[in-house]
Order: structure tokens, then C-alpha cells, then sequence
């Protein structure tokens, strides 16, 4: 997938470029220390997206595939055995307030993280076919102030 001029511009901004790939090691060991297997399309996705701050406003960390906090939220998510779900972290967004995952497929999802505002629970939605589809729509929704509603998968809490 190619990105639209306003985000491709972001992203090389941030330290993106076509030909990237960084090191995930310390990624892959948290997740087999954790007990849990690799994911092929989460490792490289973040093999060419990880460790990127993306500023879509001025001072403003509009989206976030750092490393150090993928494995600082717990890298892998097991949701309701009826949902049948594993869930890997890849980011955040909106200002650090949103967590971003991709399942086993490659698709990703985003809930907002428990706060005051969500006491009950949070609701879980899929946002993207692909991460490269997910960052494009995240950035132009932040760039552009628009709402991404996404699929709602579930509520849980």
C-alpha cells in the first residue's frame, strides 16, 4: 500500500523511509518470555514501523509504535475464550490514550485505555485490513480531525 502525500510526509518526518527495517529482538524476547508465540505480520510491521513518533500536530505525539512501550503494556492479549482473540500490541494514539493492536491475520484494532470516562469497560474496534492501512487512517484522522469508527468487535470490562 502507498500513502497519501500528507502522511508519507509525517512519517518520513518521524524518521520513516521505504527501505526500513530496525531491529525488533528485544520485542521478540518479551513476547516468548511472556509465553506466548511470535506473530509474523506484528513482527514485521514493526520491524518497518516500530520505533516511530509520529507528530501530527505541532508537540503533539498523534501516534506512537515505540518499541519500549509496546512491551511496557504487555505485548500480548488474550481476550474472552469465546471471542477466540490474541491480540499484540503495536502502538498508540492519541496522545497515548488509545492502545493500537493487530491480531494473528494482520488486522488491527484500537480501545481506548481504562479511565474515568470508560469505568465500565472498553469497547474493542477494528479499525484496518492491514498496518499500513491503520497508519494511514489514524493520521489523516488526527491531521484532519475526522472520526474512524471502525468495526465494534466487543465490549468488555
Amino acid at each position: 500500500m502507498g500513502f497519501s502525500t500528507e502522511v508519507e510526509r509525517l512519517m518520513i518526518a518521524s524518521g520513516w523511509r521505504e527501505d526500513r527495517y530496525i531491529d525488533i529482538s528485544e520485542y521478540e524476547r518479551a513476547v516468548i518470555s511472556s509465553g506466548n508465540e511470535l506473530c509474523a505480520p506484528v513482527c514485521e510491521f514493526l520491524r518497518r514501523y516500530g520505533d516511530l513518533e509520529i507528530e501530527t500536530v505541532i508537540g503533539d505525539s498523534g501516534l506512537n509504535t515505540l518499541i519500549s512501550d509496546v512491551i511496557g503494556r504487555r505485548p500480548v492479549s488474550h481476550l474472552s475464550p469465546n471471542l477466540n482473540l490474541t491480540l499484540y500490541s503495536i502502538g498508540v494514539c492519541w496522545c497515548e490514550n488509545v492502545d493500537l493492536h493487530m491480531d494473528t491475520s494482520g488486522r488491527v484494532y484500537r480501545h481506548m485505555q481504562m479511565t474515568s470516562q470508560n469505568i465500565d469497560g472498553i469497547d474493542l474496534y477494528r479499525i484496518a485490513a492491514s498496518g499500513e492501512e491503520a497508519l494511514e487512517l489514524l493520521i489523516m484522522e488526527e491531521v484532519f480531525d475526522l472520526t474512524l469508527h471502525g468495526e465494534w468487535i466487543t465490549h468488555w470490562g
